[in-house]
């Protein structure tokens, strides 16, 4: 990593031969020694001590990107120069195996299983530090292609082998066992068209399908606040039907839930549902009916936060379903001394409202605090609170 080995870099050559992506990962998941200026700080003891660093693998992800350091960065004679490296790197197309990276965890172990990777996808980059042009490979259907911009062509294993890789993407291999699983299920659901359906998450049964480890089965989504099924008709396409005895075999082994044995929303979310739209029908019309854009003489504007009376009239759209807005938020447009903060616009942080209409949005949220002016600037000055506004001081 010297002089030389710099020169060596900037004529295209390097003075070891080929290493191999092995050799890259025995190196990132080796131990290094932290000592001198790179002593590691103990959290509780406060000081600096000589120690040991090593990274392992605990869970084997479905799919591991490696990124092939492909450029450096050198100082001599108190210049930076950078170069881009060039070595030869040799990496399996199959059987990349990170057994000998993990380290035994007793909550991964069905995941530690399975190590083997094989080569799905990778990028190159043609050029230099000062320019270039990246290329990908990717792998379909037992079939590699070069996709170079617009230009897709194929080309054969052997040639992607000896490409200069930069960034290679591996797919957890999946195991005979896995293979066969599937085979089982997805027949008996072919099969099962006359027993007792029941419904599954289309999208955990597409990791089911394509994913070494699918995790646990998850509805949660399709579950409501009382606990019970809720699936909106929107919501339906997002579930596939399968068999009684398959969600049997399934839950015994993955685990999660609930069962769902048919479709349609939770009664209490529905009675919720209709109480909350005749809340928000009945306060629109109280503020519609209310409303000015003027106050009479001897009246005066109400302040109201901007971004509390946007949440408002989202929440009273009944085609957006938001929730009630809370308790009117006046403070933010305060400081600690109760007086406007600095660079306020009428319109763009706060609205004014009258009297009837702050006082029906009080009675309902309460908050504050009130903030009351002849004139609607929130720059000019303060007058009396009438009497008749609620949450005056």
């Amino acid at each position: 990593t010297g002089f030389f080995s710099y020169l060596y870099g900037l004529f295209g050559g390097s003075p070891a031969g080929a290493i191999t992506l092995k050799d890259c990962l025995l190196q990132y998941y080796g131990q290094e020694e932290l000592s001198g200026g790179d002593k590691y700080k103990c959290d509780n003891c406060k000081q600096h001590h000589d120690s040991i660093k090593k990274l392992s693998l605990i869970q084997p992800p479905e799919v591991m990107t490696v990124h092939i350091k492909r450029f450096r960065y050198d100082a001599f004679f108190g210049n930076n120069t950078g170069s881009k490296l060039t070595d030869s790197v040799e990496f399996p197309m199959t059987d990349l195996n990170v057994k000998q990276f993990t380290k035994a965890y007793d909550k991964y172990k069905e995941e530690q299983a399975t190590t083997n990777y094989d080569l799905f996808a990778l990028v190159e980059h043609r050029g230099n530090l000062s320019g270039g042009h990246y290329v990908g490979y990717v792998q379909k259907e037992g079939s590699w292609f070069e996709c170079d911009d617009t230009r897709i062509s194929p080309v054969t294993a052997e040639f992607v082998s000896k490409v200069e890789g930069y960034i290679l993407f591996y797919r957890l291999r999946c195991p005979r066992s896995r293979i066969e699983e599937r085979e089982k299920i997805t027949g008996m659901v072919e099969r099962g068209g006359g027993e007792q359906q029941v419904w599954i998450s289309k999208l955990w049964w597409h990791r089911w399908l394509h994913i070494v480890n699918p995790g646990p089965i998850d509805l949660t989504g399709f579950t409501c606040h009382h606990g019970k099924v809720h699936i909106p008709s929107s919501d339906e396409p997002k579930l596939k039907s399968i068999p009684l005895s398959v969600w049997e075999t399934l839950i015994a082994k993955y685990k999660g839930g609930p069962q769902i044995g048919a479709l349609g929303e939770c009664g209490q979310c529905l009675a919720e549902r209709e109480e909350m739209d005749r809340r928000r029908r009945y306060e629109q019309k109280m503020v519609h009916e209310s409303d000015k854009t003027f106050i009479e003489p001897g009246q005066a504007w109400f302040i109201v936060d901007k971004q509390w009376l946007q949440s408002w009239l989202a929440f009273v759209n009944e085609d957006l379903h938001r929730p009630p807005p809370g308790p009117i938020s006046n403070a933010r447009l305060l400081g600690p001394d109760g007086s406007p903060l600095d660079g306020l616009e009428r319109g763009l942080n706060y609205r004014g409202v009258n009297l009837e209409v702050w006082n029906i949005f009080y009675r309902i949220y309460g908050g504050g605090p009130t903030i009351v002016r002849s004139r609607l600037d929130i720059y000019s000055p303060p007058c009396p609170v009438p009497r008749t506004a609620l949450g005056g001081a």
